[in-house]
């Protein structure tokens, strides 16, 4: 049970939508010792859906942020110093000026700027790299998920190596396993899979940055009738896609099955597992299906090659329609191969355990909470709010004619 003395460590992200880093983050609660930290979620925008998953002892706040509303680093700030929080770590490039805001209006509070990929292979732009000189004026660290995504955010925001931890994502073994034979069955009968048909799947949202549309132009290069494609989750290319699939021609091939709460399911329906994404840190989606014993195809991003050594999977090059396709061939008319793919995809995950992950993070939040230096002191000549945000009113103005709106999801902890 937590205890008003343990230290306090905020987690601020947009929301709890469904995703890999959302989910990763709520398995991650549900697993560290609440009497070693207490911990709360801080959403931008609103809870979201997998709110209702986190345990009991870990309370919500949405900030109910809308547009290009200013205020919810303020918000955040007064909240860090009401709750006396010991860390606030933020998940991703969006909400890093929000903590950087509330760190400065916070200074006891140690800000931890997390890196768990990109929704675009451009390179990081001046308002991020703003934000991370001023975020480094103070003892401000970071995290990546992958060591590829340490290496972008020290060439491009040239943040010390030495102030970067990589956290690996891992996944949970006993819970991702291959189906038995009757699940099998029923996930391919409540799909309308026949026997002889080889399911591709792929999981992630349906945004440009996970390339569908690559999948989909491979799909038509095969020409196998037998080859279907089961994709799994929602996102606002949703419309696009589908159009996209009936002018291929392959409306009767390609099943789209939107957001779930629990992929297993899906996951038993497959064959194969597809990652083409232009960009990734470490897929959680993709550890999920080599842990459920998946023979995998993936694009050589983030730390992928590291992932799939050892023969643990196919690895093509990023944008290649023609290599995906031949790969997707290769795999459908080899079972045998599959298997053997699929049993080497299950004993690499098992290098990747989520109780590793559980560790790493609970040994990196120890390493923070014994220490006395803590974030940005506004006025010390380490920071101004002005300096982050020169082209915007001053912070008592905004504070005055702009409102967010907060709600509680949960019993604010006592300091």
């Amino acid at each position: 049970m937590p205890t008003d003395r343990a230290p306090l460590v905020v987690h601020y992200l947009d929301s709890l939508a469904p995703g890999g880093t959302e989910r990763t983050l709520v398995a991650l609660l549900e697993a560290l010792d609440p009497a070693r930290a207490r911990h709360i979620v801080v959403t931008a925008r609103g809870a979201g859906p997998l709110a209702s998953n986190l345990p009991d002892h870990v309370a919500c706040r949405a900030l109910e942020r809308t547009g290009a509303c200013r205020t919810a680093g303020v918000t955040l700030g007064r909240l860090l110093r009401r709750w006396r929080a010991t860390v606030v770590h933020t998940r991703n490039v969006g909400c890093w000026a929000d903590t950087v805001l509330a760190g400065i209006l916070a200074p006891a509070t140690q800000v931890v700027l997390g890196f768990h990929g990109r929704e675009t292979t451009r390179p990081f732009g001046s308002r991020e790299r703003v934000i991370t000189a001023f975020a480094r004026r103070g003892d401000t660290r970071f995290t990546s998920v992958s060591h590829t995504g340490k290496a972008l955010v020290t060439a491009q925001l040239r943040v010390p190596p030495e102030h970067i931890t990589v956290l690996p994502n891992g996944v949970d073994t006993t819970r991702f396993r291959p189906a038995a034979a009757e699940s099998r069955g029923r996930a391919r009968a409540r799909w309308r899979f026949g026997t002889r048909d080889v399911v591709v799947g792929i999981v992630g949202s349906l945004t440009g940055i996970k390339r569908h549309d690559l999948l989909l132009e491979a799909m038509e290069r095969t020409a196998m009738d037998e080859l279907r494609l089961l994709v799994v989750g929602d996102g606002p290319l949703r419309g696009e896609l589908t159009v996209a699939a009936e002018q291929r021609g392959l409306h009767r091939r390609v099943t789209f099955a939107g957001s779930t709460g629990d992929v297993r399911p899906l996951l038993a329906a497959m064959d194969v597992y597809v990652c083409c994404s232009d960009h990734e840190g470490i897929s959680n989606a993709l550890l999920e299906a080599m842990a459920a014993g998946l023979p995998v195809i993936s694009t050589d991003v983030g730390d992928h090659a590291r992932i799939l050594a050892d023969g643990a999977g196919i690895l093509i090059e990023a944008g290649e329609a023609g290599a995906l396709g031949t790969a997707l061939e290769t795999l459908a008319r080899n079972p045998d191969g599959r298997r053997t793919l699929g049993r080497a995809a299950r004993r690499r995950a098992k290098q990747f355990s989520f109780a590793q992950v559980v560790r790493d993070y609970d040994a990196f939040y120890a390493s923070l909470t014994g220490e006395s230096a803590r974030g940005m002191v506004l006025g010390s000549g380490r920071g101004n709010v002005s300096d982050l945000f020169p082209a915007e009113r001053s912070l008592t103005e905004r504070r005055e004619q702009t409102s967010c709106h907060v709600a509680a999801r949960a019993t604010e902890p006592r300091p």
